[in-house]
C-alpha cells in the first residue's frame, strides 16, 4: 500500500478489514474516528503513523463522512498527506530561533532589528537598558518616536531632547542609505543620559534580506566605547 509516496510495507490484504490502529500510533483513534461520524462532520488533525516494521511518521488527517443511500452514516473516507519534513523543519527553525535569541541576549552588545518602515521588530535586554526603556516601549516604534516618547515622559531637559532628535534623524539617513544600496555601514553614536553623563557606542549596521535576496530591513549591534 503507497500512502502520499510513503510505502507502508504492508500488503492490501493485510490491511483490508483490519483496525486503522494497525498503522496508526494515536491511542484514542477508535474514539475520534466514532466522534466524526456521530457529529457527522468528519475529523481533522495531526497524527503518528507507522510502518509495518515500526518505523513512525507523522500525517494531517482529514476525513468526512460516507453516507449511505438512507443518508445514514456507514464510515469515513480520509486524506493524509505526509508532513514528517515539514514538522521536522519546525522543530529545527524553533531549535534556530531559541538559539538565536540565546545567543543575542547574552552578546555584551545592544542588538536591534527594524522593518522596512524603520519601526523597530527585535531588540535585546542589553539594547532596552542603554536606551534606558523597556522592551514594550520600543517594539513597533520607529526612532524619532522613541524621541518623542522620551522627551516627552523621561526629560524635559532642552539639549538631551535636541540631541536625542538628531539621533533619529541620523537613524532615518542610515536606514535609508543601507535600504538602497543593501550595504553595511559603521558608525559612531551619542547618547546623552538623565543623569548628565554622555555614552558613546560603535555601531554596525546591515540590510535585512529574505530568502530571494529582497531587502526587508536593516539590523544591528552597538558596542559601548565610553
Amino acid at each position: 500500500v503507497v500512502f502520499n509516496g510513503r510505502v507502508y510495507s504492508f500488503t492490501k490484504e493485510e490491511l483490508i478489514g483490519k483496525s486503522i490502529s494497525i498503522v496508526s500510533c494515536d491511542p484514542i483513534i477508535h474514539e475520534k474516528m466514532v466522534l466524526a461520524e456521530t457529529i457527522k462532520g468528519g475529523w481533522q488533525g495531526e497524527l503518528v503513523n507507522r510502518k509495518k516494521d515500526g518505523t513512525t511518521f507523522q500525517i494531517h488527517l482529514s476525513t468526512s463522512i460516507v453516507y449511505d443511500e438512507n443518508h445514514q452514516p456507514i464510515g469515513l473516507v480520509g486524506v493524509a498527506t505526509d508532513i514528517t519534513e515539514r514538522k521536522q523543519a519546525e522543530k529545527a527553525l524553533q531549535e534556530s530561533q531559541a538559539l538565536y535569541h540565546s545567543f543575542v541576549e547574552h552578546l555584551p552588545a545592544g542588538v536591534f532589528r527594524k522593518d522596512s518602515e524603520g519601526r523597530f521588530v527585535f531588540v535585546n535586554s542589553l539594547f532596552c537598558r542603554l536606551k534606558g526603556m523597556e522592551m514594550d516601549e520600543i517594539i513597533g516604534k520607529t526612532p524619532h518616536e522613541l524621541a518623542v516618547f522620551a522627551s516627552a515622559i523621561k526629560t524635559t531637559r532642552p539639549a538631551i531632547m535636541k540631541m536625542q532628535y538628531e539621533i533619529a534623524d541620523e537613524a532615518a539617513e542610515h536606514q535609508e542609505m543601507i535600504m538602497r544600496t543593501g550595504k553595511s555601514i559603521e558608525t559612531e553614536e551619542v547618547y546623552p543620559q538623565q543623569d548628565g553623563i554622555t555614552r558613546y557606542f560603535h555601531v554596525v549596521k546591515s540590510p535585512v534580506f529574505t530568502a530571494d535576496g529582497k531587502i526587508i530591513g536593516i539590523q544591528g549591534v552597538q558596542f559601548e566605547i565610553t
